[in-house]
């Protein structure tokens, strides 16, 4: 009798549970479905149906055989490395400047540094276009205002680079700086002891601690990265520079779409995703981090500018 009860007040949980879980399944598993039936079948899956599908692996050959997709393949690969190379750069740099160092305004530099995540890729790209435009770029501009012999170019690899460490750095940092702040300190003070300087306790023990930290961060980054579709397509499309991205939303924006063949390379491009507590450390002295101290506030400027332009843009258009 208790048993029978028990089920009977568990059934509108276990059947709000279940119709969630059907929901899901068809927004996630569907989806995924039919994308895996027309990358391995000849026709459109959308248009002529599963039942006239006839199994190949000739989109996957086509694929692999177009320089054009070696070429965009090459691009994302190369901006999404040296992006997480240059955000992890900057989110380690931010991370064990705001925990174990007694710089100024921490709390403000941690919130600016945290602002990307709350500016649409999209809008990101638009702002540094704006910023960085060869010909009309507010930062061209200044330049030539000052007579500085300096051009930059956003429309290029270098600037897919820039734009891409420097949005996605807050991801290194939360890894980093929990990390950081949940490490046991005592093994850096036996190193200080035991004679090693700042920077041999950093790269031999605080370095090898937070690594998991640092390879999980640089990973969703990377990740990510290969993922997006905002920055490339507006900083990348005038420079002719081309990743998976944007090949992939050429091929379905063309009449009729070519389904099968950008299944393959979306494929592709899901490739890289599937793949101790104590006492609190002191803070190092800031007078010795003059160099580092100023880049964080550098990348602080530089977000803020960001998001100002961005402001600025909307007011006037």
């Amino acid at each position: 009798m208790s048993a029978s009860s028990g089920l009977k007040t568990r059934l509108p949980a276990l059947l709000w549970t279940g119709s969630l879980l059907v929901v899901l399944a068809f927004l996630i598993l569907y989806p995924i479905a039919i994308l895996g039936v027309g990358a391995i079948s000849q026709g459109n899956p959308v248009v002529d149906g599963l039942a006239h599908l006839k199994l190949s692996m000739a989109n996957f050959a086509d694929v692999f055989a177009n320089p054009n997709v070696r070429e965009a393949a090459v691009n994302s690969f190369v901006s999404c490395a040296l992006g997480t190379a240059l955000a992890l750069a900057l989110g380690l740099g931010f991370s064990w400047i705001t925990v174990r160092t007694d710089t100024p305004f921490k709390a403000v530099i941690a919130a600016a540094g945290m602002l990307p995540l709350f500016v649409p890729p999209l809008v990101a790209g638009i702002a540094w276009t704006i910023l960085g435009s060869p010909r009309s770029g507010l930062i061209n501009t200044a330049f030539h205002a000052m007579h500085l012999p300096w051009h930059v170019n956003f429309y290029s690899m270098p600037g897919i680079v820039f734009v891409l460490g420097l949005y996605y750095a807050p991801y290194i940092y939360m890894f980093t700086a929990s990390a950081l702040r949940n490490m046991d300190p005592s093994f850096e003070e036996a190193a200080e002891v035991s004679g090693s300087g700042p920077l041999r306790t950093a790269l031999t023990v605080t370095l090898p601690l937070i690594s998991p930290a640092i390879a999980a961060g640089a990973l969703l980054s990377f990740v990510v990265m290969v993922g997006i579709y905002g920055i490339p397509t507006v900083l990348g499309t005038p420079g002719n520079i081309s990743v998976l991205t944007t090949y992939i939303y050429q091929l379905t924006s063309w009449t009729p779409p070519l389904y099968n063949t950008a299944a393959p390379k979306v494929a592709q491009r899901q490739a890289p995703s599937l793949s101790s507590r104590g006492r609190k450390a002191l803070p190092a002295t800031v007078a010795k981090l003059r160099p580092a101290n100023s880049l964080c506030w550098i990348r602080t400027s530089a977000m803020v500018m960001t998001i100002s332009t961005v402001e600025t843009a909307a007011a006037v258009l």
